[in-house]
C-alpha cells in the first residue's frame, strides 16, 4: 500500500498528465505499465551499455592476452627444449594459428602435458583474435 502512495505521488510529481488527461488513475496506470516495462527492458538494457562501455578495451585485451600467450610459448620452449628464439617464435606462429606444418616437434615427454592445455588456451585467443579483426573490418 505504501508502494501504491508512493507511486502516486512519483506520478504526481511528474511532468503532468499527458494525452489531455487530468491526473486520474489512468495516467497512474499507463506511468506503472511503463515502468514495468522499462523494468523488463533494463537486463538488456544493462548489457549494451556494459558492451558498449567495453568496447574500446577489447583490442588491448585481445592485444595483451596473446602476446603474454606468445610470450609464454617462446619461453618455455626456448628453455626446455633449447630451440633459439627464432625457432620458439616460428613454432609459437604455427601453433597459435593451428597449421601445425611438423617440423619443429617437442621431444621433451613433459612437454606432452603442458602443450594440451597450452594448445586450447591458445586456439581460443586466436578465435578471440580473429573475433576482433572481424569487428574492426565491419566497422570500416
Amino acid at each position: 500500500e505504501a508502494l501504491v502512495r508512493e507511486a502516486r505521488l512519483a506520478a504526481m510529481a511528474g511532468p503532468g498528465p499527458s494525452y489531455g488527461s487530468t491526473g486520474t488513475e489512468d495516467d497512474l496506470r499507463i506511468s506503472c505499465a511503463n515502468f514495468t516495462e522499462a523494468l523488463r527492458k533494463l537486463p538488456e538494457l544493462k548489457q549494451k551499455v556494459l558492451a558498449k562501455s567495453l568496447e574500446p578495451y577489447k583490442w588491448t585485451f585481445t592485444l595483451v592476452l596473446a602476446a603474454a600467450m606468445f610470450c609464454a610459448c617462446v619461453a618455455v620452449t626456448r628453455f626446455r627444449e633449447g630451440w633459439t628464439v627464432v625457432d620458439s617464435s616460428y613454432f609459437s606462429v604455427v601453433t597459435f594459428t593451428t597449421i601445425g606444418l611438423g617440423d619443429l616437434v617437442p621431444s621433451q615427454a613433459g612437454f606432452s602435458s603442458w602443450g594440451i592445455y597450452f594448445y586450447l588456451s591458445a586456439l581460443g585467443v586466436t578465435a578471440l583474435l580473429v573475433s576482433a579483426l572481424v569487428d574492426v573490418s565491419e566497422d570500416v
